[in-house]
């Protein structure tokens, strides 16, 4: 599988994984979470992870280029917090969507290939999160069947086209992403 990500872009994924979660006991490494990404990112088609790639860039520089890898994770995380999370600059916020690639690296951590194969994932364990195979179901509860075929492809992901001009709530992901702290999201300029 190819990495979309080069050796310099997951340097600075590995660099912000370990400050937005330096004052976190992480149960999987900052470089896990890397390999994470290139790994979820490697299974989209389209330009998708090349735009990625881009916000990386762009997120690089903002934070002060080579100075940002060398400083400390507390250092790091007040520098996007100084000019990335508190800014009222609408393309600097939307850099910030950063974050929620990291937390994807983190709390979409997987092992194997099936729901078995994760019934001690670490990441899980940490956040309380069970697997729909080894949720306690009710009576009245419909059985899990498998469905073959309905894997993701870049025609699943929703364009800028489809993006409302105002909307009341967005909920990013499901299960474990669920769990995440509250993000403010931007939609053509507006706040979600």
């Amino acid at each position: 599988m190819r990495q979309p990500f080069n050796a310099i872009q997951a340097s600075i994924l590995e660099a912000l994984t370990e400050a937005l979660f330096f004052d976190v006991e992480m149960v999987i490494s900052p470089e896990q979470v890397v390999e994470n990404l290139q790994h979820q990112f490697g299974l989209i088609s389209g330009s998708k992870p090349q735009q990625i790639g881009l916000l990386i860039d762009a997120v690089f520089i903002v934070l002060g280029g080579p100075v940002f890898l060398l400083q400390s994770p507390k250092e790091r995380a007040r520098s996007i917090r100084a000019r990335l999370e508190l800014t009222r600059v609408d393309f600097l916020q939307d850099l910030a969507r950063i974050r929620t690639i990291i937390y994807a690296g983190y709390y979409g951590h997987w092992q194997g290939d099936t729901q078995e194969d994760n019934l001690g994932n670490p990441v899980h364990a940490q956040i309380g999160f069970t697997l729909p195979l080894f949720r306690e179901r009710g009576v009245d509860d419909v059985p899990l069947t498998l469905v073959e075929g309905r894997e993701l492809t870049s025609q699943d992901f929703v364009g800028h086209g489809a993006c409302p001009d105002s909307v009341g709530v967005i909920v990013v992901g499901s299960g474990a992403g669920g769990r995440l702290p509250p993000i403010t999201l931007r939609c053509r300029g507006m706040m979600s």
